[in-house]
């Protein structure tokens, strides 16, 4: 698949019933919301860089499951 220059990968890992679950999403716009999702921790790739932005969730109660963090790394 051919990358494109404004590109940017991100997925998003939630918890749906109980279950941890990825969805990737790319993005070609450049005015992207780099900002927490409520519920959903974000890791895009950023011209070759880890960007990792944690839910506003786990950023309020400082805890995530073993899943969630072991899928974010």
């Amino acid at each position: 698949m051919e990358r494109k220059v404004n590109q940017l990968d991100e997925s998003r890992i939630y918890t749906e019933n109980g279950i941890v679950k990825v969805r990737n999403i790319i993005n070609e716009g450049k005015n992207l919301d780099m900002a927490p999702h409520p519920t959903e921790s974000r890791v895009f790739i950023k011209a070759g860089e880890v960007v990792t932005i944690l839910s506003e969730k786990i950023q309020r109660e400082q805890i995530m499951s073993v899943e969630e963090a072991r899928i974010i790394t």
